[in-house]
């Protein structure tokens, strides 16, 4: 049967198990049971089944016996299935397989492969590893690792040999990646600080898998099953990739009545113990793979060969803690024999695993130290002088590899051999700086290869200079200029004869143009690539004159484009010379004749005939005024407004009103103008409403209609307007509607050069940048008129109610001097940026005795544009303004609270001490609409966005008597009025959501900090820190529309209390 597979990546212990520790065969699975089937010993097998005879004569019946034959493992364990078929159920026999061993030693574990194994190698055990006897150092020599990484894929097989043990010790092994444990100590890995690392904190390491070799590693007649030549191919014969390093550990004591023991609570027992030897018991906390395997005598295998053949390498496990015998089952003591678990490992190919640096049993000649160098051979010199004689030295030439690694032969030649040169391959870098690492994975060690990163540049030319300063040496460096091409593919040419080799220069063709830019391209495909070609693109200019630039930002550097600035005109065609002498030559300048006119827009004709291409022509027409100022220039500005706008979105039926706008601001007329793509998607025009320049025009817009307007002369334009209607539902992606009307003009040699294009919508003044829908550059097609959707926005809704007396000798504190009702819409970019703000403002009602201005402060960083728009009762628009502003502004909504009021009042409600004069939905006052863009959302965000806006916006300025203040700010912590106010000091705006109830007519409505009797008193005394601890503000009213005490806010009754509270900010 085949052995443990790999396990699952996320292990419980019981997952650990694997499939070498389930049950025989696929017919042990769990049964259901219903409520008739009963199961009284609670074993998974129903009574019936079990039935009342007592199999194994211990006197306890079978279905209430939980292990019924007596054989050491639970009936829930084995089941009911029949693996040998034998009619015997698993339950009830002795041999479940029927292999000739009984299940209380196999433990219902799958029997092995059998291999054959030399007698030599038996024999090498016996002599290596005695029983009770301290093994030979040389086996446990520090130089070299007890992990084993493969140098090529290959299956790797186990084969139990011998064990000594007391113990029933469990065995398995676990596979990482090369890193795996260059970042850890023992302490990161031994997460519950037990000291004792286990399985599931090492399977925890990134990459790290493990598995199960034999779960009762003990021989047959020493408590086990296991005969020599029993062997195992790990992960059921897996091939591990090239680089996999393979490890092993042993549980101690672990087998117990056919299954492996469960940690106990501590986390310490039962001991597991590794190959990796910083990961044992007697590791210090700080120890990792540098740690010298001889501190605290942590290691815990011996690795040998059986011969100088060096066939098979054998391990042997010590299973007791070797400091602490306390920790050991029963206490015992290490013997320190290494022989409790004895195996072989072979790996397929058999060259996958490093044969070198392991020592050789030796039965006939002495070899005291174990280094493979029989003592004969070493005599009693001491090459390297560290005052211990080579023949008991494992390393003799104290290069820092094992001299069992080394060995004899003589790799340079130069009569020294390998264990006693301390240059093995003569590459004048010493083996202590090489070491025994394989830097190219070819089966070489550095300090035997004398191309140690295989990259074709010999480590004796490389040296251990590290010359891109990365951390690595030239030598095992595989760029050792870290241009980003290999050292293979450079090669030691000089290229540019600088004195250095293009593998060790950053610029091989010395063209200033780094390597890591020009990498491995060939810009101009003639077969030289650009790190090693002095003009990359072939345009008859150095690449060292283009230099890496990018002047069109089109992502190609100059030295690699072929025209630079883009402008149409190859850099081969302009040239390095400067046309215009402003210092820019003609193949990165725009403007190669500095007229003001694009290159690009001004080609290469020549319509005056003088032998200058209009691009080198300041006066391309010959007519003595220069290109820069000769010239028709079209502008087209577009105005939007909704008819009856209420800030809702857009929806069929809405009618929208626009007003075009075209401009000539050059000095000549252009001829035969005409316009075309006014109406925009989504709409369908409203006939008869189409006026130009004052006078109506019959002609019917659709989306093809051309109008033609005749001539417009220098410094004039044309007015265009007409109204169109929203004719279908807008896309739910959709956050504009837009459209890009197009002019032009019958004179081709006018360029209309400058821009319009708004980036707005709403009347938005020309913000003179070219955007993305000029289509055509020769004229102003401009540009998107947009009105919002606000589909997708972020809303506000709420009253704002104003106090306008600050002193508290004139204060009524009615809070009812203006209350407006404020709608606003957020238009929201995929970035939850702010894009573009609409608000609205309708007065409902004024209770003040005096008049009030009231303003909108904008607070946002950059650039930013509004449009205010005046609405009358019908919906009608009264008038608009624009305006723009960098870093904020403040502007006008109303000059008198008056002007907002609709023709008629009603005294509808008291509202406080004061006359209130409020007005319902029939008759609605003027709305004030203010429509905010900015020109980048990224990076002028509105700077009060994230909370409510709209009581750091409006508010009412100082009048003549300098008492009209608003005081409260929710941008920061409160600010309020901090002067002589017999006592008082409150804020002079509060914010009611939509939801407030209105009071009762006739019933007036007092406001009021819950605690202002603690904070304000009255004699005289000001408390100003009641401001860090408002969080409500409690809305009540008596039936005599006042207070009853001036200086205590206490109302008269509990029922006159106004039972609805308003949250208006919380500073928690």
């Amino acid at each position: 049967m085949e052995p443990t597979h790999q396990p699952p990546t996320h292990l419980t212990w019981s997952h650990l198990l694997s499939k070498s520790a389930c049950c025989i065969s696929l017919l042990c699975a769990p049964l259901m049971l219903n409520a008739a089937e009963l199961d009284t010993d609670n074993d998974g097998i129903p009574d019936a089944i079990e039935g009342t005879q007592d199999a194994d004569g211990d006197g306890i019946a079978n279905h209430f016996d939980t292990d019924s034959d007596g054989d050491g493992l639970t009936d829930r364990f084995e089941g009911a299935g029949d693996a040998d078929g034998d009619a015997i159920p698993n339950f009830l026999d002795v041999d479940s397989d029927a292999d000739g061993l009984e299940d209380s030693v196999e433990g219902g574990f799958d029997s092995f492969e059998h291999v054959s194994v030399s007698a030599e190698i038996l024999n090498a055990v016996a002599t290596g590893l005695p029983e009770s006897k301290a093994v030979n150092a040389s086996f446990l020599n520090p130089a070299y690792p007890t992990d084993l990484t493969l140098t090529e894929d290959a299956a790797v097989q186990v084969t139990f040999l011998n064990e000594g043990a007391g113990y029933r010790n469990s065995l398995g092994y676990y596979i990482y990646q090369a890193g795996a444990f260059d970042s850890h100590t023992k302490a990161s890995i031994d997460t519950d600080g037990s000291g004792v690392v286990s399985l599931e904190e090492v399977l925890a390491v990134d990459t790290v898998e493990i598995g199960w070799v034999f779960p009762n590693a003990s021989k047959a007649g020493g408590g086990g099953s296991l005969l020599a030549g029993d062997a195992v191919s790990l992960g059921n014969g897996r091939v591990f990739t090239r680089g996999t390093t393979v490890g092993f550990f042993l549980v101690q004591n672990a087998w117990l009545g056919g299954s492996i023991r469960q940690p106990d609570a501590s986390g310490t027992r039962p001991q597991t113990l590794y190959t990796t030897d910083f990961l044992n018991p007697e590791a210090a906390a700080d120890s990792d793979l540098s740690t010298d395997s001889a501190s605290n005598r942590m290691r815990h295998v011996a690795l040998m060969f059986a011969s100088a053949a060096r066939e098979s390498i054998i391990m042997g496990f010590e299973d007791l803690n070797r400091i602490d015998r306390h920790q050991n089952d029963n206490g015992y003591g290490s013997d320190e024999d290494f022989n409790d678990a004895v195996f072989t490992i072979q790996s397929s190919p058999a060259s996958a695993l490093s044969m070198t640096g392991i020592a050789t049993v030796s039965g006939i000649d002495p070899d005291t130290d174990g280094d493979g160098i029989l003592d004969r051979d070493e005599l009693d010199t001491d090459t390297d002088g560290d005052g211990i004689a080579n023949i008991s030295d494992p390393d003799d030439d104290g290069d820092g590899i094992a001299t069992p690694a080394e060995g004899t032969i003589d790799t340079d030649g130069d009569g020294a051999q390998n264990y006693l040169d301390t240059d093995s391959d003569n590459d004048g870098i010493s083996d202590q700086i090489e070491g025994g690492r394989d830097s190219d994975l070819d089966g070489i060690a550095d300090y035997l290869d004398t191309d140690s990163d295989n990259d074709g540049v010999l480590d004796s030319v490389e040296g251990n200079i590290d010359t891109d300063g990365d951390g690595t040496p030239d030598r095992i460096d595989s760029d050792d200029d870290g241009d980003g091409i290999p050292t293979a593919e450079e090669g030691s040419t000089d290229f540019d004869v600088d004195g250095l080799a293009n593998y060790l220069d950053t610029d091989s063709d010395n063209d200033s143009i780094s390597d890591d830019l020009e990498a491995s391209g060939d810009s101009d495909n003639d077969g030289s690539l650009d790190l090693y070609d002095i003009d990359d693109d072939n345009d008859g200019i150095l690449s060292e004159l283009e230099g890496s630039a990018d002047t069109d930002n089109d992502g190609i550097g100059n030295h690699a484009d072929l025209d630079s600035d883009n402008d149409g005109l190859s850099d081969t065609f302009e040239g390095n010379i400067d046309s215009d002498e402003d210092g820019i030559v003609n193949r990165i300048d725009t403007d190669d004749d500095g007229d003001g006119i694009d290159t690009v827009l001004e080609g290469l004709e020549d319509p005056d005939g003088d032998g200058l291409a209009n691009y080198l022509d300041t006066d391309s027409d010959g007519d003595g005024i220069e290109d820069g100022i000769d010239f028709v220039s079209l502008s087209i500005t577009s105005k939007v407004i909704q008819d009856g706008y209420n800030g809702t979105p857009l929806v069929p039926g809405d009618t929208l009103t626009y007003l075009v706008t075209i401009e000539n601001t050059g000095i000549q007329t252009a001829t035969e103008l005409q316009v075309s793509d006014l109406l925009p998607a989504h709409t369908t025009y409203v006939p008869n409403t189409l006026v130009i320049n004052g006078d109506a025009d019959s002609t019917i817009l659709n989306g093809s209609t051309t109008i033609l307007l005749g001539n417009l002369t220098s410094e004039s334009q044309h007015e265009l307007t007409f109204k169109a209607t929203v004719n279908e539902a807008l896309p739910a992606e959709a956050l504009t509607i837009s459209h890009q009307a197009f002019a032009s003009c019958d004179e081709s040699t006018y360029l209309a050069v400058g821009d319009n294009d708004t980036s707005g919508h709403c009347g938005i003044e020309d913000d003179g940048l070219d955007h993305a829908l000029d289509a055509d550059v020769y004229t102003n097609d401009d540009d998107p008129t947009v009105m919002p959707l606000l589909q997708g926005t972020v809303s506000e809704h709420c009253y704002l109610a104003f106090e306008d007396l600050q002193n508290a000798g004139w204060n009524d504190w009615d809070m009812n001097d203006i209350v407006l009702d404020i709608s606003s819409y957020y238009v929201i970019n995929a970035n939850e940026a702010v894009e573009s703000v609409v608000v609205t403002y309708q007065l409902l009602a004024r209770g003040a005795g005096m008049d009030s201005s009231l303003y909108l402060t904008l607070p946002f960083a950059g650039y930013g544009s509004w449009q205010t728009v005046y609405l009358n009762q019908d919906g009608s628009m009264d008038e608009i303004a624009v305006g723009s502003s960098t870093d904020g502004a403040t502007l006008q909504l109303w000059s008198s609270s008056r002007d907002a009021l609709p023709a008629f009042t009603d005294l509808k409600y008291q509202w406080g001490a004061a006359r209130t004069e409020r007005f319902d939905s029939s008759e609605p006052g003027k709305i004030a609409v203010v429509n905010i863009y900015f020109d980048s959302a990224e990076t002028n965000p509105l700077e009060t966005f994230s909370l409510s806006p709209h009581d750091t916006w409006a508010y009412i300025p100082g009048t003549d008597q300098e008492i009209h203040r608003m005081e409260y700010s929710l941008s920061s912590t409160q600010i309020v009025y901090q002067g002589p106010l017999f006592g008082r000091s409150l804020p002079f705006v509060v914010k009611f959501e939509t939801d407030f109830v209105w009071p009762a007519e006739g019933q007036a409505i007092w406001d009021s900090h819950p605690d202002y009797i603690p904070f304000i008193k009255s004699g005289g005394t000001t408390h100003l820190d009641w401001a860090d601890t408002i969080d409500i503000w409690r809305v009540w009213f008596d039936h005599e529309g006042r207070m009853p005490n001036r200086d205590e806010i206490n109302p008269a009754a509990t029922s006159d209390v106004y039972k609805n509270y308003v949250e208006l900010y919380s500073q928690q």
